[in-house]
């Protein structure tokens, strides 16, 4: 065999154009693995540094509005007729 004809049929090989099957199925399994990989690494990373940000930003965050919790009571007076004119309570 020539050295191009040893060429060509590596390249067959390589590009799955030759007749084994088995070696056309695992290269399919390999180019779904490798675009999986991407996936989650184009998906992935800008999603962890999303989420890293906003835990960063979250320690930042300034808390102003907190409840007033004393235990202050607000007393008001009225006059009903069943109280006799004193103030009720």
């Amino acid at each position: 065999m020539s050295g191009i004809k040893k060429r060509a049929k590596r390249l067959a090989c390589r590009l799955g154009l030759d007749a084994n099957p088995l070696r056309r199925r695992t290269d399919k399994i390999a180019t779904c693995l490798a675009a999986q990989l991407l996936l989650v690494c184009l998906v992935g990373a800008p999603l962890l540094g999303m989420a890293a940000f906003g835990a960063w930003n979250f320690t930042r965050l300034p808390i102003d509005a907190v409840p007033d919790i004393t235990n202050v009571g607000i007393v008001t007076e009225s006059h009903s007729r069943a109280g006799n004119g004193r103030p009720v309570w």
